[in-house]
């Protein structure tokens, strides 16, 4: 409740960070309307793969890092 408002505020004022929060927010669009037409299993399903796709970028960073004795 308290860095939420401001964020959003500024979010709200530049185009480029709107799309960006609306293009981010779309898988959780996606699973929810799932779960409402094809139910749990459909939708736990297509969780665990929206996350292992959204985090595979974060693992090829962080073991190129490790490899060059940065982390």
């Amino acid at each position: 409740y308290t860095c939420s408002p401001p964020v959003a505020g500024f979010i709200a004022g530049h185009d480029t960070l709107r799309g960006v929060a609306r293009f981010r927010l779309l898988p959780f669009v996606g699973v929810s309307w799932m779960a409402l037409h094809f139910g749990p299993w459909a939708t736990l399903s297509l969780a665990a793969l929206l996350l292992c796709l959204m985090s595979a970028p974060a693992v090829v960073v962080f073991r190129r890092m490790r490899l060059r004795g940065q982390a």
